[in-house]
């Protein structure tokens, strides 16, 4: 290790300067050789995770677990943005030692005494902390959260509260109305003289007995008065004055911190009063979902209908309402809940506007004012109307888009592709084709006219579902068994699909039909077989859509490799979705794989608690 040969004059002038709090971060610790003390950084990203696990925990089971595994490629649910968020405070707590004049003010640090106005700067902190989430300025919100974190920190690194006996935080800390308790007065004298590397004792008997909260002094930030303690190091003149020493249990190194011996106490207490302010942070918000968009567990998400309003979508448009109203009740309340709505309707020529809301009701009332127009001839402006909702949609939203004919603007192609690409959206095309309806010149429509629909899908992640009058309500339902939590774009290949070959596609144009299939599903892990004729039997139970097989198998089906067999004279896709309880995936000694609720780390058993070997080190009783 480069440093271990490097003075310690120059390991001094590359630590930070003015008021050295908790270590900041990694590097100042391996640069100070105090590799047993816990730092900002860590007690920042320890309070962070294990609140976000309570948080997980408490959260109802979503559909489709939300995956923040290290490799996982979904920018809304990964790993990577996680950490980021958990970064980005870390950092903002951080630079409190090294920002100009931050790093200066004994308010910010509870230095010099100035016990009761850091205590106030610690509520005004909290209210902005609070603003940013209400204004949803989440980036604001974090370096907020870092700077309060680190005042909040510092007091049990700094002040003596260690030394009057606590073992618990401080109960008043951060509670509007309440007072700090008993703060030495400005004539009290606080410490005694202390000339060595270790202070033990060097806080006078009466401070004690009387339960004075004092702090040190630091440098020239303030005068240091006579009798009162320093805060003490290297960076600290003060320590030279009378009394000489220091009190501060920034470290396990006695070169830094004079009281080094209670830095474990002290790093004990800033880290419990970190997750209880957490705590208490996310009751506030009294919704779980903004206390994800903060560590950036769950991304802002949108539900968008795009609706063809032409003359013949009456059962089309039905249906879309029936859908928005089960897909809205299913997820009210939940992870999955949109922030936002949108609706764009279009027909020929128009298309818009964009409805756009956070409520979910008032977007049902919109919904349910949408009424057929008059025409009924193809095509429609359907990409135009989609290039809309892209452009209105949070990234990684879901997009629903019903309708009949063809689209009329097939040169907005590559735009709605890119828009696609870049917002990471997931577009799910309901198209009605059916025989009986009143569109006109339908006779000479070329028989491949849905095949955009089908490539701007498949592109996305979504499907293509295709359907008569007499099924549109059921098959409808299908739509709404997706979940925003699994948008995610496949990587596709030169042709549109992974891999690079082009798959059939079921569509009941012209030329291409999807005639009803036989679905038999082979002996299970178990032995057992059943077709999707039989309406319910030992794997489950069978429903028919029109030409759709549904097959439902029971809650929790033998473990094991099960395989579906399908017999149809065209062509034909299959889908398969699936869920995974919150158990251990893979087991090495006492490491396990924890997935489900909404995270997937790798954890290990040491002393007495859970830590995450991926996702930085914690604290997390074992269950």
């Amino acid at each position: 290790m480069w440093w271990l040969g490097v003075p310690l004059w120059a390991l001094l002038l590359m630590l930070p300067h003015g008021t050295l709090s908790f270590f900041p971060n990694f590097w100042s610790r391996a640069m100070a050789a105090a590799w047993g003390s816990v730092t900002h950084q860590d007690l920042t990203e320890d309070a962070l995770l294990n609140v976000t696990l309570e948080l997980l925990r408490d959260l109802p089971r979503p559909r489709t677990p939300l995956t923040l595994h290290p490799q996982s490629q979904q920018d809304g649910s990964s790993a990577r943005r996680f950490r980021a968020a958990l970064a980005e405070v870390a950092q903002a707590n951080a630079a409190m030692d090294f920002m100009v004049p931050a790093r200066d003010d004994p308010v910010l640090h509870f230095d010099a005494e100035q016990l009761r106005p850091a205590g106030a700067q610690l509520l005004r902190a909290r209210i902005e902390v609070l603003q940013a989430l209400g204004a949803e300025l989440y980036p604001q919100a974090r370096r907020c959260l870092g700077q309060l974190l680190h005042s909040l920190q510092d007091f049990y690194s700094h002040s003596n509260w260690v030394e009057l006996g606590h073992r618990d935080i401080h109960p008043h800390l951060l509670q509007p109305g309440r007072e700090l308790g008993n703060i030495a007065g400005a004539d009290v004298p606080t410490c005694r003289s202390c000339p060595g590397w270790t202070c033990e004792g060097n806080i006078l008997a009466s401070v004690r007995e009387h339960g004075l909260l004092t702090s040190g002094y630091f440098g020239t930030e303030r005068e240091k008065l006579p009798g009162k303690c320093s805060h003490g190091g290297p960076f600290d003149g003060s320590r030279l004055q009378e009394p000489q020493g220091g009190i501060n249990k920034d470290s396990s190194s006695p070169i830094f911190s004079p009281h080094h011996q209670l830095h474990g106490t002290a790093s004990a207490l800033a880290l419990e009063a970190s997750v209880v302010f957490l705590r208490e942070l996310r009751r506030d918000l009294a919704h779980d979902k903004r206390f994800m968009r903060l560590l950036d567990v769950s991304p802002t998400t949108g539900l968008s209908f795009v609706l063809d309003t032409t003359g013949s979508m009456g059962e089309e448009i039905g249906a879309a309402r029936l859908q928005a109203r089960e897909i809205i009740s299913r997820r009210l309340g939940s992870i999955e809940e949109p922030d936002y709505y949108l609706l764009v309707p279009f027909h020929d020529p128009g298309f818009g506007p964009v409805h756009k809301t956070s409520d979910a009701s008032e977007f049902l009332k919109i919904l349910d004012s949408i009424s057929p127009l008059a025409g009924g001839d193809e095509p429609e402006m359907c990409l135009s109307a989609l290039q809309l909702a892209l452009l209105h949609s949070p990234p990684m939203s879901e997009i629903f888009v019903f309708t009949d004919a063809s689209a009329k603007d097939a040169h907005l192609r590559s735009s709605v592709e890119a828009l696609i690409q870049e917002r990471r959206c997931k577009v799910t095309f309901l198209i009605t084709e059916d025989p009986s309806r009143t569109r006109v010149k339908r006779e000479v429509l070329a028989p491949d006219r849905f095949d955009l629909y089908v490539d701007l899908a498949r592109s996305s992640g979504g499907q293509v579902i295709f359907t008569d009058n007499a099924n549109i309500r059921q098959v409808a339902g299908i739509i709404g068994e997706t979940t925003a939590s699994s948008v995610g774009r496949r990587d596709p290949g030169p042709t549109g699909e992974k891999g690079g070959q082009r798959r059939p596609h079921p569509t009941t144009g012209r030329g291409k039909t999807c005639v009803p299939a036989s679905v038999y599903l082979p002996p299970s892990p178990q032995g057992t077989t059943q077709t999707s004729d039989t309406p319910s039997g030992p794997l489950g139970t069978s429903q028919r859509l029109g030409p759709y097989h549904r097959f439902l198998l029971p809650p929790q089906p033998p473990v094991g490799r099960w395989t579906v067999e399908v017999s149809a004279p065209g062509n034909y896709s299959v889908h398969v979705r699936g869920e995974e309880m919150v158990k251990p995936r893979q087991e090495w000694g006492e490491r396990h794989w924890l997935q489900g609720g909404g995270l997937d780390s790798l954890w290990e058993w040491r002393m007495g608690h859970w830590v995450p070997l991926l996702m930085g080190h914690t604290s997390v009783p074992r269950q």
